[in-house]
């Protein structure tokens, strides 16, 4: 059926497979396919290669370049449309006569037509996407006609989904009727200075609007609103106050009457609803742990029968290295890697690729960044960027919490991600064990690392199946351990070290409870450019590199470019020195550079040009004093091998 799709579209080179759980496979390697990545598409034939050889299906990769767009009409068994539902899904599959087949429900409808959207929307099971996303087409063919036209009537559509909802309904009981004095009391003990400085007209000092008085005439509309149901009233005291006084105010009418007043009163009922909301779930809430409490209390002890019986924990997480429901720490020295690692590890186990040559059971990540939140963003940057993936299961919680003391934000912070991704999640990242340390605790004190442990026992205790790791600092000497009390490296299942010796970094299991010791786990990290900042300056971050083996690794990025400027420069004959040619006149670097990259500002390439020249005398491949100075190349230089992209 999959040749029943129009030709149109299998002659566009966007086409990916579909896993189980709907999620895009590249064609052409099996990996994750991005919707905003074209390398990671392939054509129709190895789309259907690929499918028929693995038993998936193939589905089409929107894209702002191509002039299609889906209307996806849902029904699925295990969220029917309602009859509602089904009888608008009849009216606009009447409306739009173009390509239409049933989804891979079976009980939906995908209508392919010519025409863009600004963004995409989904309301009451349609959607309708033109770009992004990615669609699985079946061939199951409804109406076999052409993809025809329709992008009027899309706007049209596209208009009326975006419609805002009403805000839901509350009963509220009306007010009393109160004085103006009364309401403006209520008003100036609820809210203090904050009214006070609406009523006097110091709207700007609050930072509201952005230049524009309108949010504050919102503001203080509610606020007074809040407290009486006389809409009379609102008005008469909105007109007393500072804000009231301009023209906007007093000569419109429709301002207070249409605008601002009936506004305020929705955005009211809808935070009143919410309230209502959030006091319903907090019962819930309530009552479950109270349900706890007594399932607890009834079961503190097992009978030997039951307790052998039980699932044990192996290292599954990562296989060999890492278990379910364990405890581990990733240690070493400054500038050891150990970051770098510990989010490669989130991102294998987010995406269920293996980690260091080993499976991973796969699940969210919660990585906790207790510090260098900028330098974790632009990591993230690098993975994406080099494995096409943005790992939509790794949730990053950027600040610091002391998790002894906040261990129930912790416990709301699995909750939520539980509830985003239908399963608790596997793994939690703690990094650095001192940004989450009792405030006031000393990490050499046994009794506050324990009780550091205990909070973080509690953790695992709540969701069984979470491994915790932390990252922590080694001592001043790396050879004697990790950083403070022992207590922690007794009550983890691993402990793995990392090193950086020269350019090489490595890591090692050194301890495993249930597994093997000494386990090497080589890696590598390798520079990824990510742009450049608004003054020119390279923006740079590194990924790590698994199986490496400690030789050199080939240069990259920009400073690949100056080896290679620096070596023409050597076979053009700018080089003197004898017959060593050992030396390079910096003009003629520069002019070089720019025409190795004359796409780049003369500022730009200058700033780029030496800084690369710095990162090469830190590698000991060559001498250079600054300033105009000449360059002198080392013999080093000549063994070191690039990689151009």
């Amino acid at each position: 059926m999959k040749n029943n799709i129009p030709l149109e579209l299998r002659q566009l080179p966007q086409w990916a497979c579909a896993r189980a759980d709907k999620a895009p496979l590249d064609p052409k390697t099996g990996r994750l396919a991005d919707p905003t990545d074209p390398a990671t598409w392939g054509t129709f034939e190895q789309a259907e290669a690929y499918a028929d050889q693995y038993g998936l299906r193939v589905g089409f990769m929107l894209s702002a370049d191509d002039p299609f767009c889906v209307i996806d009409l849902d029904d699925k068994p295990t969220k029917p449309a309602t009859e509602e539902q089904k009888a608008r899904h009849q009216k606009i599959l009447e409306a739009f006569q173009s390509y239409t087949e049933r989804s891979s429900s079976g009980t939906g409808y995908h209508i392919v037509v010519r025409g863009v959207v600004p963004s995409g929307v989904h309301r009451d099971n349609v959607e309708v996407y033109s770009d992004k996303r990615f669609m699985i087409f079946t061939g199951d063919v409804v109406r076999p006609l052409p993809v025809a036209d329709y992008q009027p009537m899309l706007e049209v559509l596209h208009a009326e989904m975006n419609k805002p909802q009403a805000a839901p309904v509350v009963d509220v009981p009306p007010l009393l009727q109160v004085s103006d004095e009364e309401v403006l009391a209520k008003a100036r003990a609820t809210y203090g200075r904050r009214f006070e400085s609406l009523w006097n007209g110091n709207w700007q000092q609050l930072g509201i609007g952005d230049g524009s008085q309108s949010p504050a005439d919102l503001e203080l509309a509610g606020k007074l609103a809040e407290f009486t149901s006389d809409d009379e009233q609102v008005k008469r005291l909105f007109l007393a106050s500072a804000l009231g006084q301009r023209d906007k105010a007093t000569k419109r009418p429709d301002y207070l009457d249409k605008l601002t007043l009936p506004k305020a009163r929705r955005i009211g009922d809808s935070e009143r609803a919410l309230m209502e909301h959030g006091r319903r779930v907090a019962q819930v809430i309530i009552a479950k742990w109270e349900a706890t409490k007594k399932a607890l209390a009834a079961n503190l002890l097992e009978p030997f029968a039951e307790f052998i019986q039980k699932k044990v924990s192996v290292l599954k997480l990562v296989r060999g290295i890492l278990g379910e429901g364990g405890l581990s720490v990733l240690y070493g020295a400054p500038g050891a890697g150990k970051s770098f690692l510990a989010l490669d590890l989130g991102y294998a186990v987010a995406t269920g690729q293996p980690w260091m040559g080993r499976d991973t059971r796969q699940g969210p990540v919660i990585y906790a960044a207790g510090e260098g939140v900028s330098g974790l963003r632009m990591r993230g940057k690098a993975i994406a960027k080099v494995k096409h993936c943005d790992a939509p299961n790794i949730f990053f919680l950027p600040h610091s919490l002391s998790t002894p003391d906040e261990g129930e934000k912790m416990a709301m912070v699995l909750d939520q991600v539980t509830a985003r991704c239908g399963v608790p999640p596997a793994l939690l990242i703690i990094d650095t064990l001192s940004r989450f340390f009792g405030e006031g605790d000393d990490e050499n004190s046994a009794k506050d690392m324990k009780r550091f442990v205990g909070a973080i026992s509690a953790l695992m205790a709540k969701c069984p199946t979470l491994h915790v790791m932390i990252v922590h600092h080694s001592g001043k000497d790396a050879d004697k351990g990790m950083r403070g009390s022992s207590a922690l490296q007794g009550a983890a299942d691993t402990v793995i070290q990392c090193r950086k010796d020269g350019d090489a970094h490595r890591a090692v299991v050194e301890k495993q409870k249930d597994g093997q010791d000494n386990i090497p786990l080589p890696f590598a990290l390798d520079q990824v450019e990510l742009g450049e900042d608004e003054d020119g300056e390279p923006i740079t971050s590194c990924v790590v590199v698994h199986d490496h083996d400690g030789k050199a690794r080939p240069l990259t990025g920009w400073t690949a470019t100056a080896v290679k400027v620096l070596r023409q420069l050597m076979q053009s004959g700018m080089a003197t020195g004898g017959n060593l040619a050992t030396e390079i006149p910096l003009i003629a670097y520069h002019n070089h550079w720019y025409q190795e990259r004359p796409a780049d500002k003369k500022d730009t390439v200058r700033k780029n040009a030496r800084r690369q020249l710095e990162t090469l005398r830190e590698k000991k491949l060559l001498e250079w004093n600054g300033g105009e100075s000449p360059i002198r190349l080392l013999p080093t230089f000549n063994g070191v091998t690039i990689e151009l992209e």
